[in-house]
């Protein structure tokens, strides 16, 4: 029998996992016991008020921020262990441009990147470098 749907959500692999994701700024609460599964190939759409936590939840998958409570992966890869390895996968804008980055100096932002893109830092290192 074949799906209706462009995704199979019966298979086991999942783009997004949280459980009982929560994060607290001091006494307010951004995301409170948040689960959800996100099927690889399915679309999902965030929608809420300013302030309902959809850039947190976001900003915790990708381990921009830390979570109070939370068991997250992104294809498979704990948020918060093997961050790295989900964020070469995930695709990012965030809200505020500067956010992060617009501190950093040239060197640091040079270091950063290569971890996320292996095969690009080989391609691109120079021969006479140690």
């Amino acid at each position: 029998m074949t799906s209706p749907f462009p995704v199979d959500l019966s298979t086991n692999e999942l783009a997004v996992s949280t459980r009982e994701l929560s994060k607290w700024y001091g006494f307010q609460r951004a995301l409170d016991n948040v689960s959800l599964q996100v099927p690889t190939g399915a679309v999902y759409l965030l929608v809420g008020p300013n302030g309902a936590g959809k850039s947190t939840m976001l900003k915790i998958l990708i381990d921009l921020a830390r979570p109070s409570r939370v068991t997250a992966s992104v294809l498979g890869l704990d948020a918060q262990v093997q961050s790295t390895l989900g964020r070469a996968h995930v695709g990012y804008v965030p809200e505020q441009p500067a956010w992060g980055y617009g501190l950093m100096p040239a060197r640091r932002l040079l270091d950063t990147h290569p971890p996320h893109f292996p095969r690009a830092a080989r391609a691109t290192r120079d021969p006479r470098a140690p």
